[in-house]
């Protein structure tokens, strides 16, 4: 019978005080608690008996036992408390009691059948913890192989040289998808580290398993051990694999083998990975949500990019348009960036790759150009799948209630000034749409290049623009931004040591003046070095790089034209190139975009004191 209530409760507090149960929290040790019986023993009876199979386990709950072997008292007036019993229920090789325990006065005892504990053992992770522990050593002194032990133990065990013995129990086999004669002998890293995507647990494994011999004391060094791996199955099934380690001890106390603990964790894995697909969905389909119209121009700039790539892998000419077709791959990449598209930004950074370097490879151009058309249409899917009024939205108008009434009243009244009013508005958005995805995608470039960085808007609530302006700006305007945290901000260190505080700071702004919006965008960041940046110049043309001289560069400087210097495509100060920065075109696509609203930029900055973006752009 279960127990329950007050029993459970008087049971679960004496288990508490066991060793062996140390560690488990109150669920595990409820349902520990409620297989137990209530047994009393009389004086001289024995608890276990040395030698004799050993049926359950026991807890000492009132009264004394002494513990002997050989027929030697090793151990007197044992006090309730402590267990008994334990290891031998969770082996069948050991199942003998390697010691006497009898009662000394009246007791009073705790039991679970043998059968139970194996169960228990099974379903609680952290009994099982403790079981692993102490049947792996218990094992070693009794020269036990591990393949006569209940399956759910998982072991093997490594020689010094990181080989697998023929001592392993058979759901190893099982897990690992080969007999025990194709196991036995092989080095344990070359198994289970083989691959491409495990060459760096391999490595590990291989400069770190030596010094296991070789220190006084092993934990630490087992706690760097790789301990999961992707593992091909000689079917060809991929499983992911989990690890646990144990050092086995000889009679000296010295180290001479490992214990390892396999466990299967594909099932979890696999769950892991579709919640975390689920959640970076959701995130597309918030940010969508939150910016239709941005979303709905980089699907078009997909569309006609795709296009364009197509004509030049069916052999169309591309020379005399390059630098146009560079800038819109890289506008795509970081408005991708801004609705977390990690795969187009993956493709698109590989056809930059093969633009930039005068590829000559077509079928390396058309396998990108399939992957970024499979990703084209998964983006599209998300716009196929949306709520139909905001798809509505997207590919037409919706007149908001508030401008619907006003119209009518407009049409009535054939006030025709009115009506025309109400109409520009809904071609307007707020500037503010510039700046969508730009506080999370600063949030996650600063995460990953170890900088604290702050992002601010100023004054932006009620200046309009036409939305097809709010478009286009959305697309390149995101490129200052990107150099802002790349190149501009300097990490918390070095800013420390200039006086600065720890976190820069990246500010929009905006101003009405006249017919003319001001966009200011601004860091506090390191500034431009202008050496550097007119050195790397000429060292590009030396390249054959840059298609432009050296004395336009001296002219561009001369004349302080800092903005056309840096504005020219294909300029980059950056040496590595990366999904961030360096192609040295974000920077110039943004002056093209700016030009071609009839708009123009203002560029100042100072040594530590960072850089500003002036940009102008007529309402109209």
């Amino acid at each position: 019978m279960v127990a329950s209530g007050k029993l459970l409760e008087k049971r679960v507090e004496v288990i508490s005080k066991v060793p062996f149960f140390e560690g488990i929290d109150k669920d595990g040790l409820a349902q520990i608690a409620s297989y137990m019986k209530t047994m009393t023993i009389e004086p001289d009876e024995y608890v276990l008996t040395e030698g004799e199979n050993v049926d359950g386990l026991y807890v000492i709950e009132k009264g004394f036992v002494n513990v002997i072997i050989n027929k030697q008292v090793v151990r007197i007036n044992i006090p309730e408390g402590d267990s008994f019993g334990e290891m031998s229920c969770l082996s069948e090789s050991t199942s003998l009691a390697s010691a006497s325990v009898v009662a000394v006065d009246n007791v009073s005892a705790l039991y679970i059948p043998k059968d139970k504990v194996k169960k228990l053992a099974h379903e609680i992770p952290a009994l099982w913890e403790k079981a692993f522990d102490k049947i792996s050593r218990r094992l070693f002194y009794t020269s036990t192989r591990f393949s006569e032990m209940l399956n759910h133990t998982h072991l093997m065990r490594i020689d010094s040289d990181g080989i697998i013995t023929g001592e392993m129990s058979e759901i190893c086999s099982k897990i690992l998808g080969l007999p025990l004669s194709k196991l036995e002998k092989r080095k344990f890293d070359d198994l289970l580290f083989s691959g491409k995507k495990n060459k760096k647990k391999n490595k590990e494994w291989k400069s770190v398993f030596p010094l296991l011999f070789q220190e006084m004391s092993t934990n630490p060094i087992i706690d760097i051990l790789p301990n999961e791996t992707a593992y091909i199955r000689p079917d060809k099934q991929k499983v992911y694999l989990e690890f646990k380690y144990l050092p086995c001890e000889d009679h000296n106390g010295n180290f001479n083998m490992l214990h390892v603990q396999i466990n299967d964790v594909t099932i979890k894995k696999m769950l892991e990975k579709n919640n975390e697909r689920l959640k970076k969905e959701k995130i597309v389909r918030d940010r969508i949500y939150d910016s239709p119209d941005a979303f709905k121009e980089l699907l078009d700039l997909i569309t006609q990019t795709l296009i364009k790539l197509k004509e030049i892998s069916s052999g169309g000419d591309y020379r005399n348009n390059l630098d146009g077709l560079k800038s819109d791959i890289h506008t795509i990449k970081g408005s991708a960036g801004l609705f977390c598209l990690d795969d187009i930004q993956t493709i698109i950074h590989k056809l930059e790759d093969l633009l930039f370097d005068n590829f000559e490879n077509s079928e390396d151009l058309t396998a990108l150009i399939e992957l970024l058309d499979n990703e084209f249409i998964n983006a599209n899917n998300y716009f196929e799948n949306i709520d139909p009024e905001l798809r509505k939205k997207l590919v037409g108008m919706i007149v908001p209630d508030e401008i619907l009434q006003s119209l009518k009243g407009a049409v009535h009244e054939k006030n025709y000034t009115k009506i025309k009013e109400q109409l520009d508005l809904l071609e307007t958005r707020p500037v503010i749409k510039v700046t969508f995805g730009w506080k999370e995608l600063i949030e996650r470039l600063s995460e990953d290049l170890k900088k604290k960085i702050k992002f601010v808007t100023e004054n932006t609530d009620n200046i309009m623009l036409n939305k097809s302006v709010i478009k286009k700006l959305s697309l390149v305007l995101v490129h200052i931004v990107r150099n802002s945290v790349f190149h501009g901000i300097e990490k918390p260190v070095e800013r420390k040591k200039k006086g600065k505080t720890e976190a820069g700071l990246i500010k929009f702004r905006t101003e009405l003046i006249g017919n003319k919006v001001k966009i200011f965008i601004s860091d506090d960041g390191r500034g431009l070095d202008i050496k550097k940046i007119a050195k790397k110049a000429k060292d590009k043309i030396m390249e054959g790089k840059l298609d432009i001289s050296e004395s336009a560069i001296d002219e561009y400087i001369s004349k302080k034209d800092y903005s056309g210097l840096i504005s020219i495509p294909g300029l980059s100060t950056e040496n590595i190139v990366g999904e961030i920065s360096g192609r040295g075109i974000g920077t110039s696509s943004v002056f093209k975009t700016v030009s071609d609203l009839q708009g123009d930029i203002l560029l100042e900055f100072g040594e530590d004191t960072g850089t500003r973006y002036t940009i102008t752009i007529p309402i109209d």
